[in-house]
């Protein structure tokens, strides 16, 4: 089993930023403080929600949540059919998006790891320790080799 933890560093900084702002704005324009108000209720869920990501293989499955559960996703193993380790970029982003790799979920950019479905649908988790998670799927995947693909028997001729 794997589990582990990782910590956004950006969240808090985000939402300290973004406050500092709003603040100038509604200094300079009283009027529209229950729009900044509202706009910063919702920067401040969204910094919640992201600020950690869990990945977890366990039970025959791949998960990752974020935050306090919420949201939740996970993929069964014997639907994996590669794992490899990654970069992201900055460009990236945090959180979850559609990037040009297919569907990234993280709470920074850096570190991560790639894996693909047998159906050919490819995702992307963020991860401080990249290896460890890789080596986990592989593990209980139970693919041979770094970016090892599952082929079916050749029948003999």
């Amino acid at each position: 089993m794997y589990r582990h933890t990782q910590r956004s560093r950006t969240a808090a900084v985000s939402f300290a930023v973004f406050a500092v702002l709003l603040a100038g704005l509604v200094w300079t324009d009283p009027v529209i403080w229950p729009l900044m108000l509202g706009l910063t209720v919702l920067l401040a869920w969204a910094c919640w929600i992201f600020r950690r990501m869990t990945v977890e293989v366990a039970d025959g499955e791949l998960r990752a949540w974020f935050g306090s559960g919420w949201p939740r996703y996970s993929w069964p193993l014997g639907r994996i059919d590669a794992v490899r380790t990654v970069q992201n970029s900055f460009w990236d982003g945090t959180g979850i998006r559609f990037t040009r790799h297919g569907l990234l979920y993280n709470v920074a950019s850096g570190p991560g790891i790639e894996f693909r479905l047998k159906s050919g649908a490819t995702f992307r988790l963020g991860s401080d320790e990249p290896e460890a998670l890789a080596d986990a799927i592989r593990s209980a995947a139970r693919l041979d080799a770094p970016d090892a693909q599952r082929t079916p028997a050749r029948a003999a001729h």
